[in-house]
Parts: structure tokens; sequence; C-alpha cells
């Protein structure tokens, strides 16, 4: 079943429109004055996320390795000393 160019049309706007949604709620988290969760100046300088039209998709897909590669060494670390991980 083909579907037709206004049908994929739609389905590409309602995409974009739930990345928009998505990306506004992140920001409004991690970029809003007096957050739990905001990130200092320092770690948006780094990441390049300044400036409120810095948090685009395509940023912030550049920026993911940044962000998760520490995330998994701590994740690893913790696991380590506690004993959970049982492969070493």
């Amino acid at each position: 079943m083909k579907l037709c160019s206004s049908t994929k049309m739609y389905s590409y706007s309602v995409c974009v429109a739930r990345c928009d949604s998505h990306i506004a709620a992140m920001r409004a988290r991690y970029d809003s004055n007096g957050g739990q969760l905001r990130l200092c100046a320092e770690s948006k300088k780094m990441l390049n996320l300044k400036e409120p039209s810095q948090w685009r998709l395509d940023n912030l897909i550049d920026v993911q390795p940044h962000v998760i590669t520490p995330l998994l060494k701590y994740w690893s670390y913790i696991s380590l000393a506690l004993g959970v991980c049982s492969l070493l």
C-alpha cells in the first residue's frame, strides 16, 4: 500500500511538531532559571546550548555523545563499586 504525498507530508509535520514540543520541554527543564536540573553556564557553553536558538534537533544530536559517555562511565563505576556487574 502506497501513501499519497499529502499523507507523507502530514506524518512528517506531526513528527516535526512532536520533536519541537519535546525540545521545548527539554529546554524548559534544563535551561530554566532556578530549576533543579538546570545546566550550568559552563556545561551549556561546552555543549553549544547557550542560546535558545541552539536547542535544535540537529545540534542536540551532535551533543548526545558528549552527554551519554559521562553517564555511562558514571553508572558503570557505580555498578562495579556496588558489585552489581558480574561480567568482570
